[in-house]
């Protein structure tokens, strides 16, 4: 077969651009030096910020040194290997590339999903957090957090995408599972602004090229009510004992891909669980600053409502009566009675759902007693799950 010369161009544009992208080649420390020099000829800062975002000016410039990159390394390819008629066999290694990669990051998404890490149970200060003061990423995570099922459900659904890409003979199937999945992971990433909008792009766009050989049979099929061609079977290892033995290597592959993940994520579950001896949301009962009692019924930017102190012993939030809420670098010392918040208080415990703190606020004299609020009273955790309804419970 003769490849016309645009189109080899085109491939070994893509060829280079997805190795850049899926091997992340040259490593980090290059590009975090290449990076931000071009940012500076464009003017721009793109600087790299590990902060969990994806979508920095780092990472958009970054894509665009993949594209001119890949775009250098086409043109001396070319000129380097312009009597080449065909690139076939390196289409069909560039396909494996892609299923493996798009696969491992489909089954670690989903590991974190079926054991839910990404989207542990609702954080308290979620739960007491005026609804329209939510971001849309919080109010995302919220959602996904608050029904475990509907999680495992969705990170099922990308696992097995991941897994029917290990294999040429279900790499189609494979491929139209992860469009549907990516699809909605895309669609909820633009319209809840989450900052993983270049990743999952890019995890859409591969399975679009893994599907995109099989579309004439597809359309066939499901459209054209026309007799599907079987797929080509070519690889690009042909000798039997090699396919055995890359056959034997995928398995390992997938299933320590698969049990490592998971692994992870339960690790991650399992560092979230210890709960800090004072967890939970306290409600102020007596406020008394310099002796002098302070009732919640009156307008007060002092007077506090709330103190929530969820699972980790290092943060917590301060709810005022005036509405504002803020968060605080969290200390306890168990041993000797101490909380440092804003201030160190004294606390103790004079009953198990009761604490009362002590000390100076400012330099003024603070005493505070609370008591725990039982969250199982809130109406998103203990509504749960009915087949019977006579009528909507929407509240």
């Amino acid at each position: 077969m003769q490849w016309p010369h645009l189109k080899k161009i085109a491939f070994r544009w893509l060829f280079a651009y997805l190795v850049l992208y899926c091997i992340q080649l040259p490593p980090d420390w290059l590009w975090n030096r290449l990076v931000p020099w071009t940012g500076e000829l464009l003017g721009v800062n793109a600087t790299y910020r590990l902060n969990g975002s994806g979508d920095t000016t780092f990472h958009y410039v970054q894509v665009l040194c993949f594209v001119l990159t890949a775009l250098a390394a086409a043109l001396v390819w070319s000129l380097a290997d312009y009597k080449r008629s065909h690139d076939h066999r390196m289409y069909l290694g560039l396909r494996v590339l892609v299923r493996l990669s798009l696969g491992i990051a489909l089954i670690g998404y989903g590991a974190a999903k079926v054991i839910p890490s990404q989207f542990p149970p609702l954080a308290l200060h979620r739960l007491v957090q005026p609804f329209g003061d939510a971001s849309p990423m919080g109010l995302l995570w919220s959602f996904m957090g608050a029904s475990a099922p509907y999680t495992i459900f969705s990170g099922a659904a990308e696992m097995l995408a991941g897994m029917l890409l290990f294999f040429p003979r279900t790499t189609t199937l494979g491929a139209l599972v992860s469009i549907g999945v990516m699809s909605q992971v895309v669609a909820l990433n633009f319209c809840y602004d989450v900052p993983v909008k270049l990743l999952s792009l890019h995890l859409l766009a591969l399975a679009i090229f893994l599907a995109a050989p099989d579309a004439r049979r597809l359309l066939n099929l499901f459209v054209l009510n026309r007799t599907a061609d079987p797929a080509s079977a070519e690889t690009v290892l042909r000798r039997p004992a090699f396919l055995r033995a890359a056959f034997v290597l995928k398995l390992l592959l997938l299933a320590g891909v698969t049990v490592s993940t998971l692994y992870q994520s339960h690790s991650r579950l399992q560092a979230m669980a210890p709960k800090s001896p004072l967890y939970g949301i306290w409600q102020v009962e007596e406020y008394a600053l310099e002796g002098e009692a302070r009732p919640s019924e009156v307008p007060d930017n002092v007077r506090w409502r709330r103190l929530i102190i969820g699972r980790s012993e290092q943060f917590a939030f301060l709810e005022r009566v005036n509405g504002k809420r803020n968060g605080y670098d969290l200390i306890l010392d168990p041993a000797a009675g101490k909380l440092f918040l804003d201030s160190e208080f004294a606390y103790s415990t004079p009953e198990p759902e009761t604490l009362r703190l002590d000390g100076s606020h400012y330099g003024r004299a603070l005493s505070v007693t609370m008591r725990r609020v039982d969250e199982s009273e809130f109406r998103l955790i203990n509504r749960g799950f009915h087949w019977i309804s006579e009528s909507p419970y929407n509240r």
